[in-house]
């Protein structure tokens, strides 16, 4: 309880400009008239723009879409927070969240993070503040419970605050995601000597001549492989903004964010936290999205042919390794799959990442053949098929609760 009212977030009056995938136009950034409330409605869905203000004095925006009055009065599992990945912003669930209301959602509140897209900055980052930002938009919007979709770094977040705060997340949607990047002691102070000659962020600022670059640039620089354009100029909508010379256009999220992560928990403590997990869990990942090189032997990711040879290969690459302190031999990425010996820190991020799905006891995993590390976007229709047809595959108590014990209730099964 500590958790939730740290930091309770404050109301402000001031919203952003709306923005939809229907009115994307490259020659009008939306950036203009970034202060000027507005809204949209339609036949299925109504999105607005609000703003919030949190102790500290900034700014979070959030993508609403469905009725605000509505979701007050609907079941809490049906009330969703969407949190997006790193660098990403709201918009990244604009394909998405219209096909949650038509589902059955109530409300889908996209919220940007602090440092990205509409959201004012907050340096340094770290990743507990933007757990407490998720629960200060649920205070803001009166959501005592309520339900989260996530991806990637927002994935990372989410699972957090369903440990932190179990008995206000209903269920978690966690796309491409499994935990927060740990770190060994020898790695935290590798991090340490980092920080000691890093640079500060920001002096070195890459501009671009329209919004249709800063789009290219956006597709060219995803994670995993290239993101398709349209998905990219979604992203760019609320990601890029004028510079001050009015004379291009530069990322809206703040450099700082780029700086090393200066604090990063044990493996033990990451796997303890995501067994403490009491909300029904749907992980969605893709064959080609953040963990392809990871589908070793030919296996798909989080099968049981999956888990057995993780296991298998990384014992090995531990004898090779070893090995290796006698004899000099070629290192690969993976084995089998890349050529040599296996690099074993490869193999030990693979054995934690299957440690970590068997840690989270009320985890079910969704595989897609396709979609990237952004399927949400690429593919939303099957993303969205997906999260309705495992909501209705939940227990009739998990799916519809009592008002206000959704939470008790499933962590009593």
């Amino acid at each position: 309880h500590a958790h939730e009212t740290y930091l309770r977030a404050r109301p402000c009056n001031s919203q952003v400009k709306h923005m939809s995938p229907s009115n994307v136009d490259l020659d009008c950034p939306p950036i203009v008239g970034r202060n000027a409330p507005q809204s949209c409605s339609g036949s299925k869905s109504h999105v607005e723009e609000k703003m919030v203000t949190v102790d500290g004095g900034v700014n979070l925006a959030i993508r609403f879409w469905g009725n605000e009055k509505t979701a007050l009065v609907s079941s809490p599992e049906d009330r969703w927070i969407a949190v997006h990945g790193f660098l990403d912003n709201a918009g990244t669930f604009d394909a998405l969240a219209p096909k949650m209301l038509q589902d059955g959602a109530s409300a889908v509140a996209c919220m940007d993070l602090a440092g990205h897209g509409l959201s004012g900055r907050r340096a340094p980052y770290h990743g507990i503040d933007w757990v407490y930002d998720v629960a200060k938009v649920a205070d803001e919007l009166g959501w005592d419970k309520f339900s989260i979709v996530s991806h990637s770094i927002g994935g990372m977040i989410s699972l957090a605050v369903a440990s932190l705060l179990p008995d206000r997340v209903c269920r978690l949607v966690v796309i491409e995601a499994m935990g927060w990047m740990s770190q060994t002691a020898r790695g935290k102070l590798e991090m340490q000597r980092r920080l000691a000659r890093e640079a500060p962020k920001g002096s070195n600022i890459q501009t671009y001549p329209s919004l249709e670059a800063c789009a290219e640039r956006r597709a060219e620089m995803n994670m995993v492989g290239k993101l398709p354009l349209d998905a990219a100029k979604i992203l760019v909508m609320r990601g890029a903004k004028p510079t001050p010379d009015g004379k291009g256009f530069t990322w809206a999220s703040d450099p700082a964010c780029l700086a090393t992560h200066r604090e990063a928990p044990s493996e033990e403590y990451v796997q303890e936290m995501l067994a403490s997990i009491r909300c029904p869990t749907l992980q969605i990942v893709a064959d080609d999205g953040l963990w392809s090189k990871g589908a070793i032997m030919g296996t798909r990711l989080f099968s049981p042919a999956w888990y057995m040879a993780v296991t298998v290969v990384y014992m090995v690459g531990m004898v090779t390794h070893l090995l290796s302190n006698w004899f000099t031999l070629p290192e690969g990425e993976f084995w089998p799959g890349g050529k040599g010996v296996p690099r074993v820190q490869n193999l030990k991020l693979l054995y934690n990442l299957g440690r970590r799905r068997l840690a989270c006891k009320t985890m079910q995993v969704h595989n897609m053949e396709s979609g990237g590390h952004h399927p949400h976007l690429t593919r939303p229709q099957e993303v969205a098929e997906a999260i309705s047809g495992w909501v209705t595959s939940l227990p009739a108590v998990a799916r519809r609760p009592a008002a206000g014990t959704i939470c008790e209730q499933v962590s009593s099964k």
